[in-house]
C-alpha cells in the first residue's frame, strides 16, 4: 500500500555525486584543482558536473574552491605570523596579485589589514 504521508528517505544519486565531489573538493583545495579532474575522478562529464553543482550549491564549482581558499587565508591570518605571501600558497593561491585582489574582494580588506583587524 502506498502511503504517501510517509516521509520516505529518497535515494538520490545526482546528491551524493555532488557531495563526493565536495569531499574532493574540500580535501584538495589547496593544491591545483579543476572541474575536469573533479569529474573524471567521479566519472561524469565536466558539464555534468558543473550543473549538478550549480544546482545543488548555487555556485560554480569553482566558486566554491575560491570560497575554501579564501576561508583558509582568513583561517591563517587570523591564527598564525606566518608572511603573506606564505599564507597565499598554503592556501592554494599560486598568484599574489589575484590573491590580493579576490581577498579584498571578499572580505573588503586587504590580508595585512585583515590580519591587523583581528589582533
Amino acid at each position: 500500500m502506498c502511503r504517501p504521508d510517509l516521509n520516505e528517505t529518497t535515494y538520490e544519486p545526482n546528491k551524493e555525486l555532488i557531495e563526493r565531489a565536495k569531499e574532493i573538493i574540500i580535501n584538495s583545495y589547496n593544491k591545483p584543482l579543476n572541474r575536469k579532474e573533479i569529474a573524471q575522478k567521479l566519472g561524469v562529464s565536466n558539464n555534468h558536473l558543473a550543473r549538478l553543482f550549480k544546482h545543488y550549491y548555487g555556485m560554480t564549482i569553482s566558486e566554491y574552491i575560491i570560497e575554501l581558499r579564501m576561508e583558509e587565508a582568513a583561517r591563517l591570518l587570523t591564527h598564525t605570523d606566518i608572511e603573506i605571501t606564505e599564507v597565499a600558497l598554503k592556501a592554494g593561491v599560486k598568484s599574489m596579485s589575484n590573491f590580493y585582489k579576490i581577498f579584498k574582494e571578499r572580505t573588503g580588506l586587504t590580508p595585512k589589514e585583515y590580519r591587523l583587524k583581528s589582533l
